[in-house]
């Protein structure tokens, strides 16, 4: 279960990193 967690919280991560990056590239 919390490797689960781990995972879903990874994703979010990686989202949000990669729509900081298209932000940072379209500024």
């Amino acid at each position: 279960m919390l490797n689960k967690l781990l995972r879903q919280c990874g994703k979010i991560f990686l989202l949000t990193n990669f729509s900081h990056n298209d932000f940072a590239s379209i500024i």
